[in-house]
């Protein structure tokens, strides 16, 4: 091994492959690491922040990954990071690991260590991982919604148009989320919530919910309906076409375009929206929730998840 002592450091949230990657170097290269983990107080100007997993969260996925990898625990210590320098500004340690996007804080760390008269640690960059569509993966990405861990971007099942197969319909009978026959108050959180379906936002808005947009067809049951739009004008009214029984390559891009849309406005479906609910769950936000009704059931109350969008993600690709 090239170092004896190496430090790392980074928010290591929502562990992906770019993370692993990094940390696999450096034990690749040292027979020591020091791994700073960023605490709560040091994490600022973060997308989706909110949804950040907490730092014991995030200590035991890195954890488990070097248990995963048969790395000795006597050969690493998790170091809380209260700033950028952690101890490196007071133990000597060899090297450095960062990637392209976080160089410029191990030269920060080089200058400091040069006025205290210690020795500049060797700076080792390690490559960073793209996801499916060439974008670098990061964990602002995934609690976003649009990849995953491993860099699948969730888009790219929806490059042509889906109808699905009578026994993937099947498999939707199921409810996707918790059933209820009594809507109820909804807290609005920071995270996307958005309804499908006519009697669903008629129930979320005599409930006096507030949603972000929502998907209506003017029909129920396979019959005609008319909503009762409490409170909505017709302003807040957009119209769009989807075959019925299938999802259009248009409506997802749509759906993407209107992601961080916040006016409550409402798309009329000429066609059909049920099938909606499975592009909102693979490109809203993590904790988001969907809203939409199961027939002579009651309302699905779903809350987007990591493991919810890998269920629909394994459904579509055999669509």
């Amino acid at each position: 091994m090239k170092f004896n002592t190496a430090v790392v450091g980074g928010t290591f949230d929502h562990l992906h492959e770019g993370h692993k990657d990094l940390l696999k170097m450096c034990f690749d290269h040292s027979k020591y690491v020091d791994i700073g983990l960023t605490t709560e107080q040091m994490i600022f100007d973060k997308g989706f922040t909110s949804l950040l997993l907490s730092f014991e969260e995030r200590e035991h996925e890195v954890r488990e990954f070097l248990h995963q990898e048969s790395i000795d625990s006597d050969r690493f210590k998790i170091v809380p990071l209260l700033d950028i320098f952690g101890n490196t500004l007071e133990k000597d340690f060899d090297a450095i690991f960062v990637t392209e996007h976080t160089k410029a804080g191990a030269e920060i760390i080089n200058t400091q260590r040069e006025k205290k008269n210690k020795e500049k640690l060797d700076v080792m960059i390690c490559p960073l991982r793209k996801d499916t569509i060439g974008i670098v993966l990061c964990s602002s990405r995934i609690r976003e919604g649009v990849v995953n861990r491993t860099g699948f971007a969730y888009e790219t099942l929806f490059n042509k148009a889906i109808s699905l197969t009578e026994t993937q319909k099947l498999q939707l009978k199921d409810p996707l989320g918790d059933l209820t026959d009594q809507l109820e108050h909804v807290e609005k959180k920071d995270a996307r919530t958005v309804i499908v379906g006519d009697v669903t936002l008629e129930k979320f808005l005599n409930m006096g919910n507030i949603f972000d947009f929502a998907y209506i067809d003017r029909r129920s049951m396979r019959e005609d309906y008319i909503p009762e739009l409490k409170g909505l004008s017709n302003r807040q009214l957009t119209h769009m076409t989807n075959t019925a029984g299938s999802i259009s390559s248009e409506i997802v891009e749509h759906i993407k375009e209107h992601i961080q849309t916040v006016d409550q406005t409402v798309f009329e479906i000429q066609g059909e929206e049920d099938l909606l609910v499975l592009p909102l769950i693979l490109l809203l936000p993590l904790e988001s929730k969907i809203f939409y009704g199961q027939p002579a059931r009651g309302v699905v109350e779903v809350r987007v998840t990591e493991e919810k969008k890998e269920l629909v993600k394994s459904l579509l690709e055999n669509a």
